[in-house]
């Protein structure tokens, strides 16, 4: 499965993070991230019947939920972000891994990814579902 949507998310961690965030931090999040993603590509982890940019899109957007008026350490992000594309890939795809699995591709522990799926779930309270205006808008900020 291929994906054209390539997002920066340097960018997009900046406007999320403490301005006083480590720029080298941001980054190694950034390359970890997209290593991920590269690794689930080509080990054919995710076959799902949407397009490969909508779960990156649905993910992202569940992550920015995460920090609506607060600020958040980048540190994080790499699990966090992991875990909010592991839970669009069960909202959005038909045939799914469990989280050992995406924990093991991603080298988190998995009880801190169990943690973390709760955590996130509560968060946006289990509300999965992104209205296509939502997604509209939140594009429309990414890509400023």
């Amino acid at each position: 499965m291929e994906y054209s949507l390539k997002i920066n998310f340097v960018s997009v961690f900046q406007k999320l993070f403490d301005r006083n965030s480590c720029d080298e931090i941001i980054n190694e999040q950034n390359k970890r991230i997209n290593n991920f993603v590269t690794r689930i590509l080509s080990h054919k982890i995710v076959e799902c019947h949407n397009n490969m940019d909508i779960l990156l899109l649905y993910s992202l957007i569940y992550f920015m939920c995460l920090f609506k008026n607060q600020k958040f350490q980048p540190e994080m992000s790499y699990p966090f972000y992991i875990v909010c594309f592991s839970i669009s890939c069960k909202f959005l795809c038909d045939d799914n891994y469990n989280n050992k699995t995406f924990a093991f591709f991603s080298g988190i522990d998995t009880k801190q990814f169990n943690l973390i799926e709760k955590f996130i779930l509560m968060k946006i309270k289990y509300n999965l579902f992104i209205d296509y205006n939502k997604i509209k808008i939140k594009i429309k900020n990414i890509s400023k």
